[in-house]
């Protein structure tokens, strides 16, 4: 067997990272004739020192033509220099000591600690049994009266950082040595270090100017920067060590608890400490080039698309080709053909200026439900760093965008038809069963089908590109109901900032689903896709006719509405309860379709439905309506009471014996 790494068969000795005797031989790269970092070698003072750091035992991966890949990123574009050393008052009080009881819970403050009160507390506590809950308890900062973060009356400008060593996570470090490598580093950044009760985690202070100025009312932006300083020291460790390490980001909260432990040496103030100074960098969202997407909208890529097979062919009521043509068109889906996504849908989300700005991808069963989720980008990075080829420039800059999904799926329509309707739902998916079944924009009436990506994704950042449309939202259902409320109470606070845009709120799910349809977490596309399409296209353009009953907000919600209402429009200055009309009967015994908000449900929708809460309740809301209107018509048509599609009707609706 050939090696690539190997001892440095020579003479030549080096001084020791461990004993500092110049004992210690390095080991060398073999095809790159150079040596591998200092910490990789062995001392030759095996019974004295016996230190020892193998690079294949360690995961040592050698060349760094993509060192970035191996690491995680800052997830907002800052910049983390360090400087130093530094001056700090070290005699200022600065951490709050509280109350721990062995069950976790903690109380209020006990103590209060300098920098030099804090190191001589660490060194003095002996724990008295196995339970980290009775360590001692810091938090940084001075707290009165509580420990919530509110009752923190002095900021510090400093920040807790810490390393967990176990069988899966970071298990490099288990190797006495590297751990020992790994800490040195970390204590020539630090203010403070010191080890778990385990002698193997790894746990500190930083200091961090700026972190000063946060107070608890901007903890978001503390942890945001938090979390990109432990990516810069992360990348750091690996620039002098070549060992990949993983720092807890839950000490980045602005109110975050450090419990300290028994220590086997003495921990000092480490007088040389860095000074870690963020500088926020204001740059331009990068975006993903159209030919990374057009390498997803390959036609012969289509027949292996599970998401578009299953609808030309295994749904209920298979769609026509023309139409998921035009669908794939309008929305760009493609076709994700590598790795675990082979055969996944793809789709982009371009902005109102044609800029891709992100392209999910997803992965379908034989129902059109979800069995995996990923990123193009994320995507591709797994097949750089699987053939070890270094990230294309585009990919580099994009990875430093502060949110993937900053969009509205379909928000490149919006400027294609200025004055269509919108209708808003949570999941692509869902949009384009929305196009398919309700057909496409080609009139001025005619909805756009948009998507917000996920349930806390509708935010006034996305959404305010809908200022002056009339926007129809469908949240899907929940178990409580908590969807539902969550998008209402978000855009009573938009509309304000969206003068002359008038939001209405689909009820139906709402009202009828079952409840194992609200445990999974059901949307409209699940109702959609049981029905037969070429029943929602023959029932023409919208119609205007609606009944409408104005009421204040607080009306609305305390109101007990009638059975027939399904929408409550959010106006600039109300909020309407759209009532459906009641259903008229033609004289030739025909039920016409009818509007519910506009013709975007009809009755047999609302049958199917029902049909699907239960096939043995015959005694439901929905039902009862049924019969009261028809009998209603009965009466003032008796040979209503023969005709073939009444009794056809009733069938549907089960449960009606006359």
């Amino acid at each position: 067997m050939s090696y690539k790494y190997i001892l440095e068969p020579t003479s030549k000795k080096h001084v020791c990272p461990s004993c500092n005797k110049k004992r210690f031989v390095r080991y060398i790269n073999i095809n790159a004739k150079e040596y591998l970092p200092e910490m990789y070698g062995r001392c030759d003072r095996e019974a004295n020192c016996s230190y020892h750091i193998n690079p294949y035992t360690t995961g040592f991966e050698g060349e760094k033509t993509n060192v970035f890949s191996k690491l995680r990123t800052p997830d907002i574009d800052i910049q983390i220099t360090f400087e130093g050393p530094s001056k700090l008052d070290c005699k200022q009080v600065m951490f709050t000591e509280i109350e721990t009881f062995p069950d976790g819970r903690t109380g209020l403050p006990i103590n209060y600690y300098s920098i030099f009160g804090l190191t001589d507390r660490l060194n003095k506590f002996r724990k008295a049994e196995n339970n980290k809950h009775t360590n001692p308890a810091i938090l940084k900062g001075v707290y009165r009266e509580g420990t919530s973060g509110e009752f923190c009356i002095n900021p510090i400008p400093l920040l807790f950082f810490d390393l967990d060593v176990k069988e899966n996570e970071n298990q490099t470090l288990l190797n006495k040595a590297v751990n020992d490598s790994v800490f040195q580093i970390l204590m020539e950044i630090s203010l403070l270090s010191w080890k778990s009760n385990s002698g193997k985690g790894i746990a500190g202070l930083l200091y961090v100017p700026q972190l000063g100025t946060i107070t608890h009312n901007e903890k978001e932006r503390h942890l945001k920067y938090a979390y990109a300083i432990y990516r810069k020291i992360e990348q750091y460790v690996y620039k002098y060590t070549s060992i990949l390490i993983k720092l807890d980001n839950q000490q980045g909260k602005f109110r975050q608890i450090r419990y300290l432990a028994e220590q086997d040496t003495v921990r000092h103030i480490n007088k040389e400490f860095r000074t870690i100074s963020i500088e926020q960098i204001k740059s331009k969202r990068s975006y993903i080039p159209y030919e990374v997407l057009n390498d997803t909208l390959k036609s012969e890529y289509y027949n292996q698309n599970h998401f578009i097979q299953n609808l030309l062919s295994n749904v209920k009521f298979p769609l026509e080709t023309k139409d998921i043509e035009k669908v794939i068109s309008q929305y760009y889906l493609g076709t994700f053909l590598d790795q675990y996504m082979v055969g996944a849908a793809t789709f982009p989300f371009i902005d109102g200026s044609n800029k891709i700005r992100a392209v999910q991808v997803k992965k379908f069963d034989k129902s059109n439900h979800t069995i995996a989720t990923d990123y193009l980008h994320s995507l591709l990075k797994k097949g750089y760093n699987k053939s070890n080829e270094a990230y294309p420039s585009w990919l580099l800059k994009y990875d430093k965008n502060e949110k993937v999904i900053s969009c509205l799926f379909g928000e490149h329509l919006l400027s294609k038809y200025p004055n269509n309707p919108v209708a808003i739902v949570e999941a692509p998916k869902t949009a384009i069963y929305g196009t398919l079944y309700y057909g496409f924009p080609e009139s001025p009436e005619d909805l756009i089908w948009l998507a917000v990506y996920n349930k806390s994704s509708i935010k006034y950042d996305k959404l305010k590109v809908l200022k002056g449309r009339e926007v129809l939202i469908f949240p899907d259902l929940s178990r409580d109901g908590s969807t539902f409320i969550e998008w209402q109470q978000k855009i009573k606070k938009m509309k304000i900032k969206m003068s002359g845009t008038r939001f209405i709120f689909s009820k139906l799910l709402e009202k009828w689903a079952p409840a194992e349809d609200r445990l999974e977490g059901f949307d409209i596309a699940d109702y959609l896709i049981q029905m037969d399409w070429r029943s929602f296209r023959s029932h023409g353009k919208r119609k205007k006719a609606l009944t409408t009953i104005s009421m204040s907000s607080e009306e609305c919600e305390k109101s007990e509405e009638s059975n027939n209402t399904f929408f409550i429009n959010q106006s600039s200055s109300t909020i309407e309860t759209i009532k459906v009309e009641k259903i008229g009967i033609e004289e030739n015994g025909n039920i016409p379709p009818q509007p519910l908000e506009k013709q975007y449900f009809n009755m047999e929708d609302l049958i199917a439905l029902e049909a699907r809460a239960s096939q043995t309740i015959t005694d439901s809301h929905l039902k009862k309506w049924v019969f009261s209107e028809i009998e209603k018509a009965k009466q003032t048509m008796p040979r209503l009471r023969t005709s073939p599609d009444l009794k056809s009707l009733f069938e549907t609706v089960g449960g009606y014996k006359k």
